[in-house]
């Protein structure tokens, strides 16, 4: 049985514009995605796409019965330097009360401290993080959703360790951890298979890209370009246990988006077959 592919809609945010919401799904389902994720940028970023985001919330029902491309998750990002009543922090629970397992059941969250107050990873700010579930969590129980913790370079939770770690010390169903390819790759690249291997038990979603590096400079491409090895990365993931949906980061890839993501799932589908046909073609000598 071949795994859910799904892309992320940063797929479609260039330098031009940003896709709507109905030409990404039509664009997907033709190309044989699975799905898709849906972006909510925080305040100053973007403002016309946050508030488009919001409008468009409305629409994911529908769009799913058009085109059969349902939103597998939502993204957002929490600062916890700020009160759960504040800014952007304020928009997490009223859209996970407006969300539906029918719908849409995965908020997909990262976490950062904007004042630097807690450097990255310090676990010791890990409190933090579980005081501002105690209300959240019955929210999770009552709509059937699972909440990820995305880790992203420069936040607080930038490692898959970090998401790892906290998915261990919350304890409870409904919250996972994520991988993300690109993230790992920023931040210091290692131990893949030791990382995959604490991580895969506990994933809740995983992402991947192409990444070509020139330099101190590293661009997104599609999956058949770049040096990132994601032929490995979806074998140990494949060999530790992890069965789900992967997902594909495009944010910043350059040139036609319809020819990325034609070559991007093109590449996977061909990656997942050698995977289940050969696996130990993910063994690797390491570098």
């Amino acid at each position: 049985m071949k795994r859910p592919f799904i892309a992320m809609d940063t797929n479609f945010f260039t330098e031009l514009g940003w896709y709507t919401f109905e030409s990404r799904a039509e664009m997907l389902a033709e190309l044989g995605y699975d799905g898709m994720t849906f972006t909510i940028f925080e305040t100053g970023y973007k403002p016309l796409w946050r508030q488009q985001a919001f409008d468009d919330i409305e629409k994911i029902a529908a769009i799913q019965k058009k085109t059969g491309i349902g939103v597998d998750s939502i993204y957002m990002n929490l600062d916890l330097s700020k009160s759960p009543a504040e800014g952007d922090n304020a928009d997490i629970p009223r859209i996970l009360s407006q969300m539906t397992s029918e719908t849409c059941a995965n908020l997909e969250l990262s976490v950062c401290f904007t004042d630097n107050s807690v450097a990255k990873s310090d676990a010791s700010a890990d409190g933090k993080l579980l005081q501002w579930l105690e209300p959240i969590i019955p929210v999770l129980e009552k709509n059937n959703l699972h909440l990820h913790l995305y880790p992203h370079s420069g936040f607080w939770i930038e490692r898959v360790e970090d998401s790892v770690r906290l998915k261990k010390k919350i304890n409870h169903p409904r919250i996972h951890a994520v991988f993300c390819g690109l993230h790992w790759f920023c931040v210091d690249g290692q131990d893949i298979e030791g990382k995959l291997r604490e991580a895969a038990p506990h994933l809740g979603s995983a992402n991947i890209s192409g990444m070509r590096v020139t330099g101190e400079h590293k661009q997104i491409v599609p999956l058949d370009d770049g040096q990132l090895d994601n032929s490995l990365i979806i074998g140990l993931l494949d060999k530790y246990g992890y069965k789900g949906k992967i997902a594909l980061q495009g944010f910043g890839c350059a040139g036609d988006v319809y020819t990325h993501l034609k070559k991007s799932i093109n590449t996977f589908r061909d990656i997942d077959t050698r995977v289940r046909n050969h696996p130990s073609w993910s063994q690797r000598f390491p570098a």
